[in-house]
């Protein structure tokens, strides 16, 4: 599952065309299978830096909130928040198109490892 708000499926299309009519940018994320795909999956970024926070919109991001930023919450209050325990949280620079084919590539890599 993507989340990202101009996707044709998602809920919040209509808002998200409202609000940001040049674009929702590079910041997304999607669920894996599980925690520990979730993490192996971003332990395993090589184009993409591995952080707790996606506050650099400089470089590619990713960061998996059940282990680190929101890693102290109770399994209640994560699904109170929507935090799964496969969520992956990443952050494109999109200034950095001649990259993309590694990154892409990149995430193929990673996912080939769970």
């Amino acid at each position: 599952k993507v989340n990202y708000p101009m996707l044709r499926s998602s809920p919040h299309l209509e808002l998200a065309g409202r609000q940001m009519p040049d674009g929702a940018g590079g910041l997304l994320s999607f669920e894996l299978e599980d925690f520990e795909s979730a993490k192996r999956f971003t332990e395993e970024q090589k184009e993409a830096y591995l952080v707790v926070h996606l506050g650099d919109g400089n470089n590619h991001l990713i960061t998996h909130p059940a282990s680190t930023t929101h890693s102290k919450l109770s399994r209640d209050e994560l699904e109170r928040l929507k935090i799964t325990p496969g969520l992956v949280r990443m952050s494109v620079s999109l200034g950095d198109s001649e990259n993309m084919k590694e990154l892409v590539d990149d995430f193929q890599r990673a996912l080939d490892t769970i």
